[in-house]
Formats: C-alpha cells, sequence, structure tokens
C-alpha cells in the first residue's frame, strides 16, 4: 500500500471518517491545550513590538535633533568662520545658545534611543525563548492537558 501511495499528495489520499473524526478531535485537544500558551507568547510578541516601536521612534526623533544640531553648526560656522566677533556679537551669541540647547536635546535624546534599544533586545530574545520553548514541549503540554481532562471527567 505504501508503494501505491509513494509520490501522491497526502491530502489526495482517502481517509475513512473515524480517521478524520480523530484528527480533527487531536485538532481540537491540541488548539485547547496550547490557547493560553499561545495567548501567552501572543502578549510577550506585542510587548516586543510597542518596545520596537518606542525605539523607532526615538531613533527618529535622535535624528531629527542631530540634524537640526548639524545644521546649526554648519551655520555657525558659515556666517562667523573666525569665530566669536569683538563688536555686535549678540548674533553670534544667540546663534551659540541655540547650538548649545540643541547639542543638550541631542544628548538627551541619544540616551533616550539607548534606553529603548536595551529594552528591546531582550524582549525580543524572550519572545524568541518561549516560542521555541513552546515547540519543543508542544506534546508534552497537550499531553499533560488529556490526561488533566481525563481526569475531570473519571471524577464526575
Amino acid at each position: 500500500m505504501a508503494e501505491a501511495n509513494r509520490g501522491v499528495p497526502h491530502s489526495t489520499l482517502s481517509r475513512s471518517p473515524e480517521d478524520t473524526a480523530i484528527m480533527a478531535e487531536r485538532a481540537r485537544l491540541e488548539a485547547a491545550a496550547l490557547r493560553p500558551w499561545r495567548a501567552r507568547l501572543e502578549a510577550l510578541y506585542e510587548q516586543s513590538e510597542a518596545a520596537r516601536s518606542r525605539s523607532l521612534t526615538a531613533h527618529d526623533t535622535f535624528l531629527e535633533i542631530y540634524y537640526r544640531t548639524q545644521d546649526a553648526e554648519n551655520e555657525l560656522g558659515r556666517r562667523w568662520p573666525n569665530g566669536k566677533p569683538r563688536k555686535n556679537s549678540e548674533d553670534f551669541d544667540l546663534a551659540e545658545a541655540e547650538l548649545s540647547e540643541l547639542r543638550g536635546r541631542l544628548d538627551r535624546a541619544g540616551a533616550r534611543r539607548d534606553a529603548a534599544s536595551a529594552q528591546l533586545s531582550p524582549l525580543r530574545a524572550l519572545h524568541d525563548n518561549c516560542r521555541a520553548w513552546l515547540e519543543q514541549n508542544r506534546t508534552r503540554i497537550v499531553e499533560e492537558y488529556v490526561a488533566a481532562q481525563q481526569g475531570e471527567t473519571d471524577e464526575y
């Protein structure tokens, strides 16, 4: 029989109604057993994606401030290539104060970006490890679920 079915896709082989019912029951039990674990895994994934979003937002903010700082430095160098003028230095002082403020904002944005990035890596690793654990322990989880279900029905 196995030789006759070689090369035939599994889905085209005919199954008895009993086999189909058994497979459906196994699928139902597996889905029920894994439902809470998949929900936890989904929650971890959502936390990981939220951290990713925060990390990307922090990085975008950092880049925006970085380019504004670069523009301010370039403008200062272009307008006053020899440094602070001796006379009428109010405009220079304002530009230098703005640059100083931008540098402070850049430092804070860099710290937020680094913190968001540092939070992202462990969450992703935790999600990946949990997913791998669930795949490795899938059979045991289903078996324990079935045993618990049988224990509940035996009590009644």
